[in-house]
Formats: structure tokens, C-alpha cells, sequence
């Protein structure tokens, strides 16, 4: 979590998470919902196919990104 708070329904089971938590959702069959909590909330959402993943990103591709203090 970027930024803000959310809420994640993953099979059913509620999960809330604050600026800096992470969830990992490794199945793909996992029925999943989610909800900002306040406003202004940010997600950063990574997907992977079941190849290697070879990362493409820039650290300029992040300048914008707010950073803890």
C-alpha cells in the first residue's frame, strides 16, 4: 500500500491493510474484492505469469512515488 487504507476480500476472509503493508496473492483461483478506506488511497498492484520475471522498471519510472520518512 502506497498510500491511505483499503480493504481485501480474498475468499472471503477480510483483510485491511495501512500505508506500507503487502499482500501477496500467489493463487489465481482466489476470489478477491477490494475497497479503499480513504480517500486518496494508492495501490501499486504487480502481476507475474509463471515465467522468470525480468523487471523492465527505471528509477526514474519511481520519482514521483512518495517515500517514508
Amino acid at each position: 500500500m502506497v498510500k491511505g487504507s483499503a480493504a481485501f476480500e480474498l475468499d472471503g476472509e477480510e483483510v485491511k491493510l495501512e500505508r506500507g503493508d503487502v499482500l501477496a496473492v500467489t493463487d489465481p483461483g482466489v476470489r478477491r474484492r477490494a475497497k479503499a478506506l480513504s480517500a486518496g488511497t494508492m495501490l501499486l498492484v504487480v502481476g507475474s505469469a509463471d515465467d522468470r520475471f525480468e523487471s523492465t522498471r527505471k528509477s526514474a519510472h519511481l520519482a514521483e512515488f512518495p517515500r517514508p520518512e
